[in-house]
């Protein structure tokens, strides 16, 4: 590095910590608190539904849960054997997570991310460049608006985000601690290499599109220190995303529910026009490349209502001036982004070639980078709130690796404090934009997470994470009085809230994912009784929300819950 801002310095010249230091100390203390306040943050439906689909693998018989019977009667599905590893791991971490428990582990997979997004930076930053410039970017891009609220939920984006940055670290990481002679150090890390894509394939259909990063990183990792263990990577890396492709294609088959299966495919273009329509599927990739920032930006800004009340709303905050100040920032910055991660990689590979005769560890790593985040933005057409919270960062990380290699090439040349200066707006925006959220935008959600009542107002996909006990006694005593068994109950229809009121339940449905309001739409009044009969559910116990007026009319209400008697003739 080009300055050191240790105390042991600072002490032998007889001088004040450096400003940068300080710097530094700010930088972490305001993303401790934005994830700290993250806590607060209500558990949305899609984080219920993955304890639901992956984190109950042994209690659904060691298959995964589509908790689509609309789909297919039988829901359950039959994990592929490479996949297991990654099935289990999920298991052990959310088979027995409360709303507390589901958020906290949330948050430090956030931790994570914002650990190794550092770790990238410096293991590969030369050590005259100075790495404090270009962590604080990455990490300051990833703290902007709401975002980082999104990267504590426990969605499959936030850790397909954080094993890519282990397996953008794995390279430089091996060869610098793993010793070339050592056969069990080669073969442990090995092992963990492949459990890890176990999981990274196993956590959402998204983890094809950066198969490229897990091949290239395998091959760069284990060739120089074993070829054996490097050919036995590769061979189970391919098996894996074979594996993974099959099981991938058939969760998304939904022969039983047009309608819904007409819906899902709509999120994407289908991969089929390439052949029948090619010139239609050149323009709608065109189509959802242009469109991508805007469609990351409507979701990261701040706003007065957020998509599907994931958050609590906060009326009147979109409308302050300081709030217009920094929307007007973040759009900025987006729209830089961007354009640096489509230029920088290519740009870099080129000059790694030209100048070294061949390309190095880091410009293969950002070109398959730059591969896969290209072939998400080119096929996603629709964007929810929590999608950026996966695109940008690795956007952002690219960006600043390719600076950072072109830097180390002297194609870009730039002092520490040349670099403070180019960055020093992004970091102010940081600033402004974490106070908007942390004063302006999290009390409303902080008021709401200690709402007394079953539903949370204007939220209906969402579940308080405190206070949960009264709840849960609330739930059981109603299930009591319908005549409900809760405990060990086989095929309850349960939803977000009363999901966590019983224990040992195997093969659970969610109302979310049946109801006619939501992903039921194809069968509506009796034919969704007859089709949660025909999945030989038992029972329903859930908010009455979101059930058809038909369910409704048929069960016992009270309070806002409701229950239903499957077995029981109407």
């Amino acid at each position: 590095m080009t300055y050191s801002t240790s105390a042991h310095d600072c002490a032998a010249n007889g001088t004040r910590p450096t400003l940068p230091l300080v710097f530094a100390v700010l930088l972490v203390a305001v993303c401790l608190a934005i994830i700290g306040v993250g806590i607060f943050v209500p558990l949305y439906g899609d984080e219920t539904a993955t304890k639901l689909m992956r984190g109950m693998f042994i209690a659904n018989g060691w298959k995964f849960n589509t908790l689509l019977p609309q789909c297919r009667p039988e829901f359950l599905r039959e994990v592929p054997r490479l996949l297991l590893p990654g099935a289990l791991a999920y298991d052990f971490a959310y088979s027995h997570a409360s709303p507390l428990g589901i958020r906290i582990g949330g948050m430090v997979v956030d931790v994570g991310i914002m650990g190794f997004l550092g770790i990238a930076v410096k293991s590969w930053a030369d050590s005259k460049q100075s790495r404090l410039p270009w962590i604080a970017a990455v990490i300051c891009v990833a703290g902007l608006g709401v975002l980082p609220l999104t990267l504590v939920m426990a969605r499959g984006e936030q850790m397909l985000l954080l094993l890519l940055l282990i397996f953008i670290c794995a390279p430089h990481l091996i060869s610098r601690y793993v010793p070339r002679l050592n056969v069990g150090w080669i073969l442990a890390c090995a092992i963990a290499f492949c459990v890890l894509q176990s999981i990274f394939f196993y956590t959402h259909p998204k983890s094809l599109f950066f198969f490229p990063v897990l091949f290239l990183s395998a091959w760069l990792a284990f060739w120089p220190i074993n070829r054996v263990a490097c050919a036995c990577v590769l061979v189970i890396t391919l098996l894996t995303l074979r594996a993974a492709l099959h099981f991938a294609f058939a969760l998304t088959d939904c022969p039983g529910a047009p309608i819904f299966a007409t819906f899902m495919q709509s999120q994407t273009t289908p991969p089929s026009l390439i052949w029948s329509h090619p010139l239609e599927f050149v323009a709608q990739v065109w189509n959802n490349v242009r469109n991508a920032p805007d469609a990351m930006l409507v979701h990261m800004k701040f706003a007065d209502v957020y998509q599907s009340g994931w958050l609590t709303a906060s009326q009147g905050v979109a409308a302050s001036r300081l709030t217009r100040w920094v929307n007007g920032g973040i759009e900025s910055i987006v729209y830089a982004v961007y354009l640096c991660a489509a230029i920088l990689p290519p740009a870099t590979l080129v000059c790694s070639l030209v100048r070294r005769q061949r390309a190095n560890i880091a410009a293969w790593i950002l070109m398959a980078l730059w591969v896969s985040i290209a072939a998400h933005v080119a096929m996603y057409r629709v964007w929810n709130f929590y999608s950026a919270g996966l695109v940008l960062p690795l956007m952002m990380i690219s960006a600043t690796l390719s600076a950072i290699e072109l830097s180390s090439m002297g194609v870009l040349k730039a002092s520490t404090r040349t670099l403070f200066i180019w960055l020093s707006p992004l970091y102010l925006l940081f600033f402004a934009s974490a106070a908007v959220l942390l004063f302006k935008v999290m009390p409303s959600t902080i008021h709401a997470s200690r709402s007394p009542g079953i539903d949370m107002q204007g939220q209906l996909f969402s579940v308080p994470v405190f206070n949960y006990g009264s709840r849960r006694a609330e739930i059981r005593s109603f299930a009591s009085q319908c005549g409900v068994k809760g405990d060990a109950a086989k095929r309850l229809v349960i939803d977000n809230l009363t999901l966590f009121a019983f224990d040992g339940l195997r093969e659970p449905l969610q109302s979310d994912y049946v109801t006619e309001k939501a992903f039921g739409v194809d069968y509506r009044g009796e034919a969704q009784l007859a089709l949660l009969r025909r999945a030989r559910a038992k029972a329903i116990i859930a908010r009455c929300t979101l059930l058809s007026d038909t369910v409704r009319a048929a069960a016992v209400e009270k309070d806002g819950l409701c229950c239903l008697d499957l077995n029981r003739p109407q």
